[in-house]
């Protein structure tokens, strides 16, 4: 007899079948971990915009440095979503400094003690300021962002399936993931997300191992608005599940969601298998793919 897991994941893989579980995950080529092209800097935020062959980021810094708050103000405005990335660095502006966003060029206003848009927001409005001159071009020169520190996650809590786990660092492979070497760990892959930092945090773990209930055995219960907590190094940050969804394990879908450009806001993806079990192939036929965003900034404590 087969066993099923259905999409959605209502009935567990029977106890008598060795289950070989996560096996090959596609990878999503280009993808390294070596340093996040965006992340958390002193008082502010670093956009990289590209790689040196080295892998030292380049790019811009958005930050509260100097008492001129352009970071807690870009975060005000609506961030990336209203702002987009950074594309200048700090420049002066007639009496003020100003510093060029994609969708917009900020400046310094001493009497609110605030950056504001010179103009309402655009979709190009910092690409039109620099190819009509309008930005100097030192400030346009791509600096040296720091090497990302953000920490790897360590342990994985998820209150509603009463899970509370250590979490496991392991290497990605150039064009698969390996799965986790037992059934009650979980797997970080080192080319995703750091706690922290902008882009996809992958977390893999079994859903069942010689028959019996493995890590993410019952993953398949979680739904959007349900919590989590991941930990490292003495911070605690909360993510909420946004969506959950199976698809094909050779699909182009699963590639995706274990894929990280290193860019925006951070999120998080739980995944496992579902679907059919192929005992030809010892396979099952499906990946389940729970996502999640963050829901407030790292607090202490574990």
């Amino acid at each position: 007899m087969r066993s099923v897991l259905r999409a959605g994941g209502h009935t567990r893989p029977l106890p008598f079948l060795l289950v070989l579980v996560l096996m090959v995950l596609p990878f999503a080529t280009g993808v390294a971990r070596a340093a996040s092209l965006e992340y958390p800097i002193e008082d502010g935020y670093g956009f990289g915009t590209w790689q040196d062959p080295e892998g030292v980021v380049r790019g811009y810094a958005v930050s509260d440095e100097g008492g001129l708050g352009f970071w807690s103000s870009y975060r005000a405005l609506g961030g990336r979503s209203t702002l987009g990335g950074a594309l200048s660095e700090r420049y002066a502006c007639g009496e003020s400094v100003c510093q060029a966003f994609e969708r917009a060029i900020l400046r310094w206003d001493s009497a609110t003690a605030e950056a504001l848009p010179l103009a309402e927001p655009t979709m190009d409005a910092g690409t039109r300021a620099i190819r009509s001159g309008a930005i100097p071009a030192r400030a346009l020169a791509t600096r040296i962002l720091a090497p990302s520190t953000a920490p790897a996650p360590t342990r994985l809590v998820v209150p509603k399936v009463r899970l509370d786990v250590s979490i496991r660092e392991l290497a990605s492979g150039e064009e698969e993931l390996p799965a986790p070497p037992t059934p009650a760990e979980v797997a970080w892959y080192d080319h995703s997300a750091g706690m922290g930092e902008g882009g996809n945090m992958v977390l893999a773990g079994h859903v069942d191992w010689v028959g019996q209930p493995a890590v993410f055995a019952n993953l398949w219960r979680l739904e959007p608005g349900d919590d989590l907590w991941l930990s490292a190094d003495g911070v605690r940050a909360r993510y909420r599940v946004t969506e959950t969804a199976s698809y094909p394990y050779t699909s182009l879908a699963v590639s995706r969601a274990v894929g990280n450009g290193g860019r925006g806001e951070q999120t998080l993806t739980l995944i496992t298998c579902g679907g059919p079990f192929d005992i030809a192939t010892g396979q099952y036929l499906e990946r389940l793919v729970v996502r999640a965003v963050t829901v407030d900034e790292p607090m202490g404590g574990d």
